[in-house]
């Protein structure tokens, strides 16, 4: 009982002195924010005029429907028939795209890119060179995207033994 006592109580006064922390810095916060230099402002310039969206934006504004459509797919092939899947696969197939970029997608946490990824390496003419990472990481791929890699793995010229 005492413990927990005192773990409330270190709680409280670990409260107070983050609140008063912050309540000091607030009141700092009215100072005017300083002007962008100008080396910073013409770096930044001929990209947002220009219009160009990063293979990430881009990938990551493709990932939010294709995720919510492949939750309720039966099977991994379905994801294929998405405009969104096979605009991903586009993008990952460019050769513009380093390898290491597309490899680091097949392998990522974002189930749905993975998919894309790997269907993109199996496209891809250098994709062969990729077929060991995916292999030492196969155990941990997603379901769907297991398929994928399957597929990719099918698809190399010289295929590994299983």
């Amino acid at each position: 009982m005492t413990t927990l006592l005192f773990l409330l109580v270190g709680f409280a006064a670990g409260l107070a002195v983050a609140y008063g922390i912050l309540e000091a810095q607030g009141a700092k916060s009215d100072a005017p924010l300083p002007a962008p230099s100008p080396d910073a402002t013409e770096a930044i310039a001929p990209v947002a005029e220009a219009g160009v969206e990063a293979l990430s934006a881009k990938l990551h504004r493709l990932s939010v429907p294709l995720e919510a459509f492949g939750d309720a797919t039966a099977h991994p092939r379905e994801l294929s028939d998405r405009s969104e899947f096979v605009e991903a696969v586009a993008l990952l197939a460019d050769v513009d795209v380093p390898l290491e970029t597309v490899t680091q997608y097949a392998l990522g946490a974002n189930w749905t890119m993975s998919c894309a990824a790997l269907a993109a390496l199996a496209q891809r003419a250098d994709g062969h060179q990729a077929s060991k990472d995916v292999l030492a990481f196969f155990g941990r791929l997603r379901p769907w995207a297991m398929h994928y890699a399957l597929e990719y793995l099918s698809s190399l010229k010289q295929r590994p033994l299983p």
